[in-house]
């Protein structure tokens, strides 16, 4: 059985093991010498961790291989049976099972009040349901993801008063896969009982107010075992992630954990941040001419991109795949830059005209020296303007672009509306951005594994760091107003603006927050250091797909429909 995303597997390492795992393993207690049934049950593993200490434990799967993969594969549980049924129709006698286990179910389907009907209907009168739901709030809604086999997911409130309607007891607990540091004793002693402490060294209870998932015990009669709980495997979390990376693991997909951090508010006008942005990007030209501003500009980085585009280069790409190879009549480009991809789009005829908008007067006068030199000045009109006061007439444009100035607009849905307006039927808009926190403010969930990777860097690598240093957002916006100022959100605003959105994950997240921290010279200078950065993307690759880290860039293309 291969393993999709839509059932795990325990050959499966990583976060997601640990989250599925620990499941099952919390419903011990509970299950010692009962009747257990395991609906949805998958491939059987917790079915068959239930059986070592059950009565009987029956499995029920919707999927008829999965459950003739089950029986051959725990075949030696003389108490384990497996079933073929759904959650809205079990194929069990009523008041037949003390504890029912549900499990990676309630958010695959639509049909949540028939699925409490028969789990009630099979549930003796002081049986338990013990049900896991992710939090819609954390889950989905914090970072504009939607997991392609969840149907209906629920936040807390939903999911209270759908429980409330079956239970009258009802025990809420969060889970999350958290970093921490353990120390216990190298032999064991009777004391189980840990103190957890925090950063103000005073004993804590370890509550987590924004899980990414709930688990709830439910009840008619009171419940008197509790389900909290650490899963702790032999090895390290860490390590089977790193494993991952180097390819000795199977990678996997798990959605992210996301802390939300407050960023600074600019106290300065708008109209001001932008003056002072743009007499900070003309400053930046000279450094951006030395290709060593940030990790885009590497050889290793260059070469991955291209791989993702077929390679080809950018505007040949774009063309092919978003414009069905018909050449653009007439483009905007809003923030853009440094002009690369609009050179290469006029120099190659892929487009007959493109006008170039940009607030810092000197990128202006060094595009229009490049176009001029090349005989392509005819080819472009330049505006110094602000793109958060961005006027359109109606139709007016085959494509919009935005060259990484996206994640720089205070005025984000009224800029993507103008644009819209903008394009003619059919027109589409495409941006090569960075869509991760706002202000770089990064989540210590996403900092760890570079940080972690950072510190197995030989010293002539790093730039005199003896740990990776991180941006500070107060700084990020004093440097640069409009950095980064709302990137988080631009996903779902062209969700919610156009009417067909695609978006091409890039996994520049740890080789972003690394950047910084790197000895340049090392890095663009040696086969080593070549080699070091394409091992730093396979690394950050591997974080991407087993959903340690989000995906911080992103090729967009959004249509205006014809």
């Amino acid at each position: 059985m291969d393993f999709t995303g839509e059932r795990y597997l325990p050959k499966v390492g990583g976060s997601i093991r640990y989250e599925h795992l620990h499941r099952y393993a919390l419903c011990l207690p509970f299950a010692e010498k009962k009747d257990v049934l395991d609906i949805a049950c998958g491939e059987g593993y917790g079915s068959a961790a239930l059986a070592q200490i059950a009565n009987t434990v029956t499995g029920v799967d919707i999927d008829e291989p999965t459950v003739v993969q089950a029986r051959r594969t725990y075949q030696q549980y003389s108490n384990l049976s497996f079933l073929t049924g759904s959650c809205e129709a079990i194929p069990l006698p009523d008041s037949s099972v003390d504890l029912v286990v549900s499990f990676e179910t309630i958010e695959h389907h639509a049909h949540h009040t028939e699925m409490l009907n028969e789990i009630k209907r099979v549930l003796r009168p002081a049986g338990v349901l013990i049900i896991s739901s992710p939090n819609r709030t954390v889950y989905s809604e914090a970072r504009q993801y939607q997991n392609p086999f969840h149907v209906k997911e629920l936040d807390y409130g939903e999911l209270y008063n759908l429980l409330s309607g079956y239970f009258k007891q009802l025990n809420f607990y969060s889970q999350e896969v958290v970093a921490c540091s353990l120390v216990t004793r190298l032999k064991k002693l009777a004391v189980t009982t840990l103190p957890v402490y925090g950063e103000s060294f005073q004993p804590i209870y370890p509550q987590l107010s924004q899980p990414v998932y709930y688990v709830v015990v439910c009840s008619d009669i009171e419940i008197t075992q509790t389900a909290e709980s650490i899963y702790l495997e032999g090895d390290n979390l860490v390590e089977q992630l790193k494993q991952e990376w180097q390819g000795k693991l199977p990678v996997t997909r798990q959605e992210p954990i996301v802390v939300l951090e407050q960023v600074p508010t600019i106290t300065e006008s708008e109209d001001e941040s932008v003056s002072r942005a743009a007499l900070w990007w003309d400053t930046q030209l000279s450094i951006e001419e030395g290709g060593r501003a940030h990790c885009g500009f590497h050889p290793a980085v260059q070469a991955q991109l291209t791989k993702i585009r077929d390679g080809l280069s950018l505007s040949e790409w774009v063309v092919k795949r978003f414009n069905k190879n018909s050449p653009v009549n007439r483009a905007i480009s809003l923030g853009s830059g440094t002009g690369d991809f609009e050179f290469e789009l006029l120099a190659a005829n892929l487009a007959q005209h493109v006008d170039m908008y940009e607030v810092s007067q000197a990128r202006i006068e060094k595009n229009r020296e490049r176009l001029r030199e090349a005989k392509l000045e005819q080819k472009a009109t330049f505006f110094a303007s602000d793109m958060n006061k961005l006027q359109l007439n109606p139709n007016s444009y085959d494509v919009a672009i935005f060259m990484a100035s996206l994640h720089h607009v205070f005025e984000l849905e009224q800029v993507l509306k103008e644009v819209y307006k903008g394009l003619v039927p059919g027109g589409m808009l495409f941006a090569y951005e960075y869509i991760g926190p706002d202000r770089f403010a990064f989540p210590a969930t996403h900092t760890f594994p570079a940080r972690a990777f950072y510190r197995t860097l030989e010293p002539g690598f790093r730039s005199g760091h003896a740990d990776l240093p991180l941006p500070d957002p107060q700084e990020v916006a004093y440097e640069d107003p409009t950095e980064a100022v709302h990137s988080a959100a631009i996903v779902e605003a062209l969700y919610k603006i156009f009417d067909r959105v695609e978006v091409i994950s890039i996994p520049q997240t740890i080789s972003m927050i690394i950047w910084p921290g790197l000895n340049m010279e090392a890095i663009f200078e040696s086969a080593e250091g070549y080699a070091l950065m394409e091992e730093i993307l396979a690394f950050d690759e591997a974080m991407v797909n087993a959903g340690v880290v989000p995906a911080y860039h992103a090729y967009l293309a959004a249509w205006k429909e014809a």
